[in-house]
């Protein structure tokens, strides 16, 4: 009977053991986000391909966010890095294939690619990326915000000129109980809405 009885005990123990493993690997786990394009709506309907090739070059990130770990702003001079919520790519890389997959998405041009092939293009877009981060509320509020600080250039290739530019520096008030996700979402929404205009430009100008 003893026997049983410390049969089941250590039984119990492993089970418990068990469980409580599993609940910690859950906890530790890490999570990576991803820039992202929407889908292509009813806009690219109404854009006119110019008949010329872009390539999309690598874009810069500066050193600070070159890291795959999401940022956080916790004071005017401080940064910290989350361990466990990480970006799926550099935001520099994230960015690059960002602008290549909307432009592309919307026929803007010809071709876009990502790298000069046999055929030399018209164009070349870079850019940079200055700051991506999430920023702790201010004194006098209860709401974080998603800071995205950024630039495009398309550049004539035989010249070297800039034939159109944009940058930006954009903030977006988060919930007051937010998530990892409603951080990315806003970054992703800021990022479309610059894209955007950068396209505009292109189609306004270049002909």
């Amino acid at each position: 009977m003893k026997n049983l009885k410390n049969s089941l005990f250590v039984f119990t123990a492993l089970i418990g053991l068990f469980f409580l493993s599993g609940c910690a690997k859950e906890r530790i786990m890490k999570k990576y986000y991803v820039l992202d394009s929407p889908a292509v709506s009813a806009y690219a309907d109404s854009v006119k391909t110019l008949p010329y090739v872009v390539v999309v070059e690598p874009f810069i990130a500066r050193p600070a966010y070159k890291t795959k770990q999401i940022a956080l702003r916790s004071d005017s001079n401080e940064l910290q890095y989350y361990y466990y919520h990480l970006w799926a790519e550099a935001p520099d890389v994230g960015m690059r294939f960002f602008v290549w997959q909307k432009i592309r998405s919307l026929k803007i041009f010809e071709n876009c690619l990502l790298e000069v092939s046999q055929n030399f293009p018209k164009y070349l877009i870079r850019g940079t990326v200055d700051v991506i981060e999430m920023q702790e509320p201010a004194p006098d509020s209860d709401f974080p915000t998603a800071h995205v600080k950024a630039s495009f250039e398309l550049i004539d290739f035989k010249t070297g000129k800039v034939a159109v530019e944009h940058s930006f520096d954009r903030t977006e008030t988060l919930p007051e109980e937010n998530s990892m996700n409603d951080f990315v979402k806003a970054v992703n929404k800021l990022v479309n809405q610059e894209l955007n205009i950068f396209i505009g430009k292109i189609t306004s100008s270049v002909k």
